[in-house]
């Protein structure tokens, strides 16, 4: 009996606009190499967002951007983090600021769609404050982080205690009401 294997994964890419989305994960993907540039240390931010049509799982759209891990006055990360907040970071944030506090935080999610060998991505252009006064969103329940994948693999595979185990994960990140998000 043939077993089949497919090469191209099928997606559907978010839609194109301005959707609210919230921060559901920010993943160290250490030291990666590029063929324009000599390895750099990447970190990837990833978002869920509120945009229509949803997938036809019924899931949302998720959406993921990659920078250089630095905030230096000629990083691409340093003017998306400033834009999302609406304000410059002090000196004192500069020194040393926790990418993990992105998670829980909402924005506006600017998607563009590029054509890239035939497939369209939909592309995070930008992020921009939360409206004021709009309902913010809550990480999904059903979403974990990269970091914590393997224990909740090991999880599924081995219950607790008597063998019975909670369907349901809590996000340890959950949202604030602040204005501003991080």
């Amino acid at each position: 009996m043939p077993i089949y294997v497919s090469g191209k994964k099928k997606f559907t890419p978010a839609p194109e606009g301005l959707w609210p989305g919230i921060c559901v994960d920010v993943v160290d993907l250490g030291m990666v190499e590029s063929s324009k540039y000599e390895p750099r240390h990447m970190v990837q931010i990833r978002w869920v967002l509120d945009a229509e049509p949803a997938l036809e799982s019924g899931k949302p759209h998720m959406a993921m951007r990659q920078f250089g891990n630095s905030l230096g006055k000629k990083s691409h990360l340093r003017p998306f983090l400033e834009a999302w907040r609406g304000r410059k970071f002090t000196n004192e944030e500069l020194e040393l600021f926790d990418l993990e506090t992105l998670i829980g935080a909402c924005g506006q999610i600017q998607i563009i769609h590029a054509t890239h060998d035939g497939e369209t991505y939909g592309n995070v252009q930008a992020v921009v404050p939360y409206p004021r006064g709009m309902s913010k969103m809550t990480v999904p329940t059903d979403y974990v982080r990269q970091v914590d994948r393997e224990k909740r693999e090991e999880y599924e595979k081995h219950p607790d205690g008597n063998g019975n185990r909670s369907d349901e994960y809590e996000a340890p990140y959950p949202s604030t009401d602040e204005d501003i998000p991080f």
